[in-house]
């Protein structure tokens, strides 16, 4: 099945230079995809039913254009399945002249908030969301590495704004802490291809340590440590 809904750029959602900005962009798709799991019974309000949880695991975004203020947007999303581990979320962006601007990919996995466990996803719960064979990219997620090069660029003290109701930051948030780690140069970039993975989830008054690194290809890498560097958090890849 795909869900399908119209959503405005508000003027929260822009940037400096009137351009979507693209931590307002995935929040956008996290909306639309939040909506349909809704739709399909295993949403945020079910939760106290259900106990189950979902939590992106990856990120995913080839950007043709970032829309301006108050520009109508056309949002599809759809389930493309699972591999009992992993559920997969696809969507597209569409401006109101029907040119498809934005594609994108996303990972999940299914949490227990009792058990604060990750489950294996029945078969029964994907058949709520009448998966599709259509892919946005013909390739899977890769696995994004710190480059040997990454240079600490700033240190983060985790707020009570930035955590979502997992109880931890929320995963959009994470794009808003990394995109501070850009050279000067960088801050007004059009990318066209956004990637993020993330690991372990970071809580509040936690420090997220920002390295950042422009890699052989030429990408921007932003890898988010704990404080004592333990433990990653998320890394941001940038093209």
């Amino acid at each position: 099945m795909f869900y399908k809904k119209d959503f405005f750029v508000h003027y929260s959602d822009v940037d400096s230079n009137n351009h979507l900005k693209l931590s307002s962009l995935f929040n956008i798709l996290q909306e639309i995809g939040c909506l349909h799991s809704d739709s399909a019974g295993y949403g945020l309000n079910q939760i106290p039913t259900t106990h189950l949880a979902w939590i992106v695991m990856a990120w995913r975004a080839s950007i043709d254009r970032l829309p301006s203020w108050n520009e109508k947007l056309h949002v599809i999303t759809w389930s493309r399945g699972s591999d009992s581990l992993y559920a997969y979320r696809d969507y597209e962006i569409y401006d109101e002249n029907e040119n498809l601007i934005v594609k994108g990919s996303s990972k999940w996995v299914l949490f227990n908030v009792l058990t604060n466990h990750i489950e294996k996803i029945p078969v029964s719960i994907i058949d709520c969301f009448c998966t599709e064979k259509k892919c946005s990219f013909n390739t899977p997620f890769s696995k994004l590495k710190e480059p040997s090069n990454s240079a600490l660029t700033f240190s983060y003290s985790v707020l009570r704004r930035d955590i979502d109701t997992n109880g931890h930051v929320n995963n959009n948030n994470y794009l808003q802490i990394a995109l501070e780690a850009l050279p000067e140069e960088f801050i007004n970039r059009h990318f066209s291809s956004v990637e993020i993975m993330y690991k372990h989830g970071a809580m509040l008054g936690d420090t997220i340590n920002c390295f950042y690194a422009e890699n052989e290809n030429g990408e921007q890498i932003i890898t988010m440590k704990s404080k004592d560097l333990s433990q990653l958090h998320a890394i941001v890849k940038l093209a």
